[in-house]
């Protein structure tokens, strides 16, 4: 199922180039770093917006950020319960739909638009590796909030 949400990603990335009218801002990283990809982020964002509102979209995108910049970085470990708590909290909040075909639906969207911010991440990170782990110790040493889905840096992955 990753593949198909990798593929998808990359697809998405080279169709959707085109800027957006309106933006929408995202919590954490811009945190003086200009990402190549916002505007197709941006992209994204607005059609999640659209699927389930501000608010879970801003905690889908910070999942997604969570994850690649952990992926990145040797010393970021993902809290796997935090982030599972946190998905599972997502799509909970979500209203379900009184059709079975509706709900499928809607919760394949959500995996693809998750795929789909994944994937921009992965293509921003491989060109800024070194900027995207300077990025998670400062967020990790503030404490800003996707550091929420991240394990203390003392603390040994539970998962290697």
């Amino acid at each position: 199922m990753w593949k198909q949400i990798l593929l998808l990603s990359l697809t998405s990335l080279l169709v959707s180039q085109a800027p957006l009218s309106k933006e929408t801002k995202t919590e954490e990283l811009p945190v003086n770093v200009e990402l190549r990809f916002e505007p197709s982020l941006h992209r994204v964002d607005e059609k999640v917006i659209k699927l389930i509102g501000e608010a879970q979209q801003q905690t889908l995108r910070q999942l997604a950020e969570a994850a690649v910049i952990s992926d990145f970085c040797s010393n970021v470990n993902l809290d796997q319960n935090a982030f599972k708590k946190s998905f599972e909290t997502l799509t909970t909040s979500i209203p379900k739909q009184s059709n079975p075909d509706l709900q499928r639906d809607l919760e394949n969207k959500l995996m693809t638009y998750f795929g789909m911010y994944v994937g921009l991440l992965v293509a921003e990170g491989t060109d800024r590796h070194p900027e995207f782990c300077e990025l998670a110790a400062r967020l990790q040493t503030e404490k800003r909030p996707l550091s929420r889905y991240w394990l203390p840096t003392n603390h040994s992955p539970v998962n290697p």
